[in-house]
């Protein structure tokens, strides 16, 4: 067997070819590469891609223990036979199973809700896109976004960072408060992760400030309506469906579906198929169904790509739908050719509020997207990894500021928390060379040379990751705190914001299970932003580093930041990077045809 295969590889290999009662070579090997395929996040193979399709698949159609596709359900009979084979792909049983049941109740919800009076839809959409129906030739897809989600069960908002996601949702929000019959509705609001779910509710409730002291002020029944609803609680979605202690069995599913009438998920990116899954079956049908995202980011750690593969073909629009854009918004949608099932769901938002598209960061984000060579700007700073290694001390370069200010007498955990997240230093694996736990064990020895710290676990200002989720304490995997002693007590305590801005504290010796994080995987750092961003690139990649050296992870991390990013990298792994895509074998795309 390859080198590159694991035990479980070769396990599974010889599982299958018993259970297929076949010796043939070819076949063990086939068996072995599905296992590999699985472990790196591949829903399937894609036997099309090989020479002699039409063997592979005639001997595969000849195992007992290959089964037919559009079987229903796994049932025992469907455990004799764990491989699908469709369309030239052969996948195991479960992650068939996936595509097939996300493809069609998406399908399924791709239709219009109960009919609103356009005249309405206008009167309520006014206040919100000031202007839209000017005379302006640009198209508003904020506007069009929540014309769609008002008017269907599901809509699909897509965007790069800055598109204004989330202030189309706190727009959406007010003005299905102000459709008639919803003032009971019940609306949930989820993402992924708790760090993402955060994110989200902070967004809201500043676009929600900027939209009252804005154009609405003016606007009395949609101040009203915001004004009466009430606060929204945004959930992960673990908990959103339930999860119970086991981390396996969950409250909600088609039996014991969610109550909501409205359900909005953001990063969308970061959710497997195996979640999505989950999702779409505990939800009802009469709910409407929003998500948002942005494709061109990493895919989710686990099996994979469910977003980037909806959107693998454009959809476009309807005449229905044209027409009423055109009516409501004085917006003229082009429509699409062709019989895609998820037509009229989608809207790729496209002006950035965050970067300029022809210089600096935004530019660089255009260059990775198309796959063109990093420039140096004046927000962009390309620099030798040499410098890195022969000078470890530039690790702390990006926190001088933050090293300073923990120093500083009276110092306050808000004023900690809000500088240290001003800066963040990525890298692009965990463990290696020049991965997260390397890095983060070098600045704090360069700390400890400093004096600024001793051996000691807890020390002022370590900046402390949450890496699982704790639901008592309301801490989760991503949360950031800042550790600061009580001069009183003389215990440890770390501080961390909470999606309202406030300030909570936990002695250190009760946090579930954490990591120090000047230093986070691009991963982890996704739905972030910061003022800068110093992204590490390791100089030689492993076989398992190197598939994650991708240009969606240049994409995500270079549009962290804000003002400025610092780039630490090879021209080599730089470019090789540009050339790797974040691809993963799947049928999703092509099942809405």
């Amino acid at each position: 067997m390859n080198a590159q295969y694991l035990d479980i590889d070769v396990h599974f290999a010889r599982f299958m070819s018993n259970l297929g009662e076949t010796r043939d070579p070819q076949l063990y090997q086939l068996f072995a590469q599905l296992s590999q395929a699985l472990r790196q996040q591949h829903s399937c193979i894609d036997l099309g891609q090989r020479p002699n399709t039409a063997d592979w698949v005639a001997k595969l159609q000849a195992l007992p223990c290959v089964g037919q596709p559009n079987v229903q359900a796994i049932d025992r009979e469907a455990l004799k036979k764990p491989l699908i084979l469709e369309n030239n792909r052969l996948y195991l049983h479960r992650y068939y199973q996936y595509e097939r049941r996300i493809a069609a109740d998406l399908i399924r919800r791709n239709q219009p809700s109960e009919g609103v009076d356009p005249t309405l839809l206008r009167e309520i959409l006014t206040p919100l896109f000031d202007g839209f129906a000017g005379g302006h030739t640009e198209i508003d897809w904020q506007a069009v976004a929540v014309l769609q989600a008002l008017t269907r069960r599901l809509t699909i908002i897509t965007g790069g960072p800055g598109t204004g996601k989330t202030s189309t949702v706190a727009k959406l929000l007010q003005a299905f408060s102000a459709l008639p019959g919803q003032e009971q509705a019940v609306i949930k609001l989820a993402a992924p992760t708790g760090k993402a779910a955060m994110r989200l509710k902070q967004g809201l409730r500043q676009a929600e400030s900027l939209l009252i002291r804005g154009s609405l002020v003016a606007d009395e029944f949609a101040v009203d309506a915001m004004s009466a609803r009430p606060a929204i609680e945004v959930q992960t979605l673990h908990r959103l469906l339930g999860m119970r202690l086991d981390g396996k069995s969950w409250r909600h599913d088609e039996r014991y579906p969610l109550t909501a009438d409205l359900l909005i998920i953001d990063e969308v990116s970061m959710i497997d198929l195996a979640m999505m899954d989950r999702l779409l079956r505990a939800l009802p049908s009469h709910c409407r169904l929003v998500l948002l995202g942005d494709p061109d980011q990493l895919p989710s750690v686990e099996t994979g790509n469910f977003l980037m593969d909806i959107c693998q073909y454009s959809a476009g629009y309807s005449p229905a739908l044209q027409a009423l854009a055109t009516s409501v918004l004085g917006a003229n949608l082009t429509v699409a050719d062709g019989e895609h099932k998820l037509r009229d769901a989608f809207c790729r938002l496209t002006k950035s509020y965050r970067f300029a598209a022809q210089q600096g960061i935004g530019r660089t984000a255009q260059a990775i997207q198309q796959g063109l060579p990093v420039e140096a700007s004046n927000q962009v700073s390309l620099c030798a990894f040499t410098d890195l290694a022969v000078n470890p001390e530039l690790l702390l370069a990006p926190y001088r500021d933050y090293l300073r200010l923990v120093a500083s007498p009276d110092v306050s955990a808000e004023q900690l928390l809000d500088l240290f997240e001003q800066t963040r230093i990525l890298a692009a694996v965990r463990e290696g060379d020049f991965g997260v736990e390397q890095l983060n064990e070098a600045i704090e020895a360069q700390l400890l040379t400093t004096g600024f710290r001793t051996n000691s676990a807890f020390y002022q200002g370590r900046p402390i990751m949450i890496r699982r989720n704790d639901y008592s304490l309301g801490l989760f995997n991503g949360d950031v705190g800042i550790c600061l002693l009580n001069d009183e007590t003389q215990q440890w305590y770390v501080a961390f914001r909470d999606g309202d801005g406030t300030i909570m504290t936990y002695l250190a010796s009760r946090l579930p299970p954490h990591e120090t994080c000047f230093v986070m995987t691009v991963h982890k750092s996704q739905g972030s932003e910061f003022k800068t961003v110093t992204l590490v690139l390791a100089e030689v990649a492993s076989s398992t580093a190197d598939p994650l050296v991708t240009r969606e992870l240049l994409y995500t991390a270079v549009t962290r930041a804000r003002q400025h990013i610092t780039l630490y990298s090879t021209p080599a792994l730089l470019n090789q990077a540009l050339n790797n895509r974040a691809r993963r074998n799947s049928g999703l795309g092509e099942r809405f045809f």
